[in-house]
């Protein structure tokens, strides 16, 4: 049969030593395709991760400083409200006549 055609065959030196060519060349072709791939990949994911970073840095700043401006709002109409309410008279010998010392 078969097996015994290429048993005699006296090219089949040759015929594997192409295959074995062709082989490497695909072998060397993946690897390129991959080295390729793998740097790509690499090169993607720090992108991503600086930028998410980056990203979620700019919110959080964003966020912060809407905070601060809040409470800083809060605080001025307390404020206004503490000039208000010190402004009006107090009954000598009531609650309301004595302050907390600022100490």
């Amino acid at each position: 049969g078969k097996l015994d055609e290429l048993m005699y065959d006296p090219q089949k030196g040759s015929k594997v030593e192409v295959r074995v060519k062709e082989a490497d060349a695909e072998l060397s072709a993946a690897k390129e395709r991959w080295e390729a791939i793998s740097t790509s990949i690499h090169t993607e994911v720090d992108r991503f991760h600086r930028q998410t970073n980056a990203d979620f840095s700019r919110g959080l700043r964003e966020h912060v400083l809407e905070q601060l401006e809040f409470e800083q709002a809060q605080q001025r109409e307390w404020e206004q409200l503490l000039d208000i309410v010190e402004r009006v008279e107090t009954v000598p010998g009531t609650a309301a006549s004595f302050r907390p010392s600022s100490s």
